[in-house]
């Protein structure tokens, strides 16, 4: 059968009504930074086939996703199969599809991640989607080319639904199979918890690239920059993250800073200033209420001339040994006249640096590739589109690197086992992402939280080697986040609102079995779910 929007009576409509024009082009409420959610409420379906067409828009929301709902019991229990994009597929032209399971939590468990080979992310066209769900498994097409399969699914009949974010469009939804008939929906079950707050709402000024860390004496700091107010600010919990005081202005020197405690006990605020280059240090002996006057460390070595300038991005790291490593990204001269969409391989480059007396001297930028054909004369150092690096340190005193690409569908993964002086050849990661931060809780746990699709974060809990499927944790377009570990095994994640006046931020627990969000305590609960 056709399935209709019309007035909407047969649907259950989850943050917002969808409308349908007299063509039959079903469309949304916008819903740039929350997932809208449609329920066909008259009947059920074990086994099904739904064919339908899909239509992304890249261009007003950056991001976004589209898919059908399986099985659903309830507005938090279903299976989804999507699509998500962003405009970094454009560029690559690569296009994915997903499995997922979605819970009582609220977040989006993907079962199955992957490429689609053969189809080309566009915008403005109109996509033909086949998902098969019998049985056990789930089976799906685009433009008849296959997508992953899942299966050992529970086969209990639910609704059929479709469900999204950012700018689509569908038509032509039609299902086929053994209808079953369709339990009572329940109305009060939440479409997720909505566990996100906005730990510093009054700063304003597009808030962006937050750092965290805990300060000697227990308090977490919070440093985030305002770019259009061309200020950073601290904040203060007292809590592990439960609340947030008021926002203390640094110094205008300081812009950009990011905070960070050694293990020896010191707080330092480093700014690394791209043009004229130049890294300056701070100190606190008070836990971040003020800081010593801004010093220029001493930069040492060969820097290269292309990149002409190196932008700091991520946390600072501590290995074992007490050395500082920070890594830094840079867009390359001979790109520079280049479009968004027409960079390529040879875009940007990345690289580390290292202090080995707590931050007054810096070493020369290291490449975090190192070429494949050892040996051979006159070598590039590195071919890749690195940009946007984050790492984290294993107990061994590994750095393990995951590194945003331009141009390749997955990220790039590289490590240093020296302290930073150098890295082994970039690999494909198993896992595409955008906008990444990164983190290691005390048991080893790993986390790789970034954008695409939506806000998703990567669990490994044996030092990188292997990575879970990913769990999306929020809608927003941007990301560009913090983490850290605030309890044992809970982690707060800090990261940019689609808004970009708030930032947002969730508590999160980290299990075996993968991550569960904390309630929102001592903050005023969002408007919204996603």
């Amino acid at each position: 059968m056709n399935l209709r929007i019309r007035d909407g009576r047969d649907w259950a409509f989850i943050n917002g009504a969808w409308s349908e024009d007299a063509w039959g082009c079903i469309s949304p409420p916008d819903t740039p930074d929350h997932h809208a959610l449609a329920f066909y409420l008259p009947q059920a379906f074990a086994d099904a086939t739904v064919e339908f067409e899909f239509l992304a828009s890249y261009r007003e929301t950056g991001a976004g996703d589209v898919g059908v709902i399986l099985r659903a019991q309830a507005a938090n229990h279903y299976y989804w199969v999507s699509f998500p994009w962003c405009g970094q597929q454009t560029r690559a032209r690569h296009f994915w599809a997903a499995i997922s399971r979605v819970d009582e939590s609220g977040y989006i468990r993907n079962l199955k991640l992957a490429l689609i080979p053969g189809v080309l992310s566009e915008t403005e066209r109109w996509y033909r989607a086949r998902v098969e769900c019998v049985g056990g498994a789930i089976r799906l097409w685009v433009d008849d080319r296959p997508g992953p399969v899942v299966t050992d699914l529970a086969a209990a009949p639910g609704r059929i639904g479709f469900a999204g974010y950012g700018g689509f469009a569908l038509r032509n939804l039609r299902v086929s199979g053994d209808a079953a008939p369709a339990p009572a929906w329940d109305e009060t079950a939440p479409a997720g918890r909505g566990n996100w707050f906005h730990p510093a709402p009054g700063i304003g000024g597009e808030q962006t690239l937050p750092s965290l860390c805990r300060a000697p004496r227990g308090d977490l700091l919070l440093a985030i920059p305002a770019t259009r107010a061309e200020r950073t600010f601290i904040v203060r919990s007292r809590d592990n993250g439960h609340s947030w005081g008021e926002p203390v202005e640094l110094p205008a020197a300081l812009h950009w800073g990011v905070v960070h405690a050694t293990k020896s006990g010191r707080l330092l605020l480093q700014a690394v200033h791209a043009e004229p280059r130049r890294i300056l240090m701070a100190e606190s002996h008070d836990d971040g209420r003020t800081w010593s006057e801004p010093t220029a460390a001493k930069l040492s070595g060969d820097w290269p001339a292309d990149p002409p300038q190196l932008h700091a991005y991520g946390a600072l790291l501590e290995l074992p040994d007490g050395a500082l490593v920070r890594l830094l990204t840079g867009r390359l001269a001979r790109a520079a006249d280049r479009e968004v969409m027409q960079w390529g391989a040879m875009e940007a480059q990345a690289f580390a640096i290292r202090s080995t007396d707590g931050g007054a001297t810096w070493s020369a930028p290291a490449n975090l590739d190192r070429f494949v054909w050892r040996g051979q004369a006159g070598a590039a150092e590195s071919c890749l589109d690195l940009s946007e690096p984050v790492g984290a340190v294993l107990d061994d005193g590994r750095i393990i690197c995951y590194i945003r690409p331009i141009y390749s569908p997955w990220m790039w993964e590289t490590h240093s086992d020296d302290g930073g002086q150098t890295w082994s050849s970039a690999r494909r990661a198993p896992f595409p992402g955008y906008a990444a931060c990164m983190t290691r809780t005390k048991s080893g746990a790993a986390l790789v939280a970034h954008r695409f699709p939506g806000h998703t974060i990567h669990l490994s809990h044996d030092g990188g080697r292997t990575w879970d499927e990913g769990t999306t944790v929020d809608f927003p377009v941007w990301a560009m986040g913090a983490l850290l570990e605030v309890e044992p095994e809970v982690v707060l994640f800090v990261y940019m609102d689609a808004k970009p006046e708030r930032l947002r931020a969730q508590r999160i627990r980290v299990t075996a079995q993968g991550l569960e969000p904390l309630p929102v305590e001592g903050q005023a609960a969002p408007d919204r779910t996603y």
